[in-house]
């Protein structure tokens, strides 16, 4: 009975290295997919657009806002795509 008990704790043992094991590669397998995914999405966003559209701001007439205003009129938007 002792030899028994002694097999079944060693084939226990083994049984949870073994599912130790396959979970170790899983989430090692999961780490270095999301690492991936991350490093793919940021790569691509770094390249330049080809053609930016045009960047419409709306203003109320308000004070605060005419400091906006001041830089269309002094040219500060003519090399961007805004449109005031």
């Amino acid at each position: 009975m002792k030899s028994l008990n002694v097999s079944i704790n060693t084939q226990i043992n083994l049984a949870e290295r073994k599912l130790g094991m396959v979970v170790f590669k899983f989430l090692k397998y999961l780490t270095f997919s999301i690492m991936t995914v991350s490093l793919v999405i940021a790569l691509t966003n770094c390249t330049s657009p080809t053609a930016s559209p045009l960047l419409r701001i709306g203003t109320n007439l308000w004070t605060g806002y005419e400091t906006l205003y001041l830089a269309r009129d002094l040219g500060y938007y003519d090399q961007k795509p805004i449109k005031l």
